[in-house]
């Protein structure tokens, strides 16, 4: 990405976008479209990102619940899916599980790249969003 100037503002909503799932930059978006104002490439880079990771997860989250009761039905592969199940998503430190402790990392790093002024990488994803921004 080339080098510009980032704004505090422009800072901040990315950030809140990473952890609200992308509700603070679409409402943003909107409030710059009613005020007719231009919305820069970090800050919709970042908001895009943060909209595609939240509804990425909320797929997994249902494939896998429901790859999980088809599983559980087949006698043998019951057990193992329940050992699988119960060692991913037992809390294991104040309550949080294995994978809500990823999940809390990939958004923590997101955040912390965005409020620095960089533009934070995840694979696939971040590809996408750049090349589909740099057309316009």
């Amino acid at each position: 990405m080339t080098v510009e100037n980032i704004s505090f503002s422009d800072r901040i909503v990315s950030a809140g976008s990473y952890i609200t799932g992308g509700l603070i930059g679409v409402i943003w978006q909107v409030i710059c479209a009613v005020r007719r104002k231009a919305v820069s490439r970090f800050l919709i880079f970042n908001i895009f990102q943060s909209v595609f990771l939240s509804l990425f997860i909320f797929i997994l989250n249902l494939l896998l619940s429901f790859t999980v009761r088809l599983l559980i039905m087949i006698p043998i592969i019951n057990k193992i899916t329940n050992m699988v199940i119960l060692t991913l998503f037992s809390p294991v430190y104040y309550g949080w599980s294995i994978i809500g402790f990823i999940i809390l990392t990939i958004y923590v790093y997101l955040s912390l790249c965005s409020l620095a002024g960089k533009y934070p990488y995840l694979p696939w994803v971040s590809k996408i969003i750049t090349d589909n921004i740099n057309r316009y």
